[in-house]
């Protein structure tokens, strides 16, 4: 497979550093999406601290959002349970197991993967998830 990442200006091309665009190319499998693949310390309680307050009611409307177009927003290898300090029945646990947040793009259609018009395809959806990437940088650094 190959791989690259279009990481947001200020950030290195690291598990920290936040994606506004990813594209994997392998035989059997094309991923292309956005986010942060995997908070760091530092990172993580940012987020449990946005995500409990009133940033995290925003995220919430950001997900849905992307989720009714299309998208997969969705944690990387998430923790089990909700984060010690926290309630297990908080209304967010959720996004609280979370490591990282990643938004999925719809399957690369077929054919268009060799084709100049694939750039103007991931431009579109990358404009479309870019609320996702503000939020992260915004919240997290």
């Amino acid at each position: 497979h190959i791989a690259g990442v279009i990481r947001l200006a200020g950030h290195r091309a690291a598990e920290a550093g936040h994606a506004v665009l990813y594209l994997h190319l392998g035989l059997d499998e094309e991923y292309v999406g956005v986010g942060c693949y995997r908070f760091d310390e530092a990172k993580v309680a940012r987020w449990r601290r946005a995500v409990v307050g009133a940033p995290g009611r925003a995220l919430l409307g950001i997900i849905a959002g992307l989720r009714r177009k299309g998208y997969q927003p969705e944690g990387y290898e998430d923790y089990a349970r909700v984060p010690k300090g926290f309630a297990p029945d908080h209304p967010r646990a959720e996004l609280l197991k979370h490591r990282g947040l990643i938004c999925a793009f719809p399957a690369i259609p077929r054919g268009l993967l060799n084709k100049p018009a694939l750039a103007r395809w991931l431009i579109r959806h990358a404009t479309a998830t870019a609320p996702l990437v503000i939020w992260l940088r915004r919240h997290l650094g």
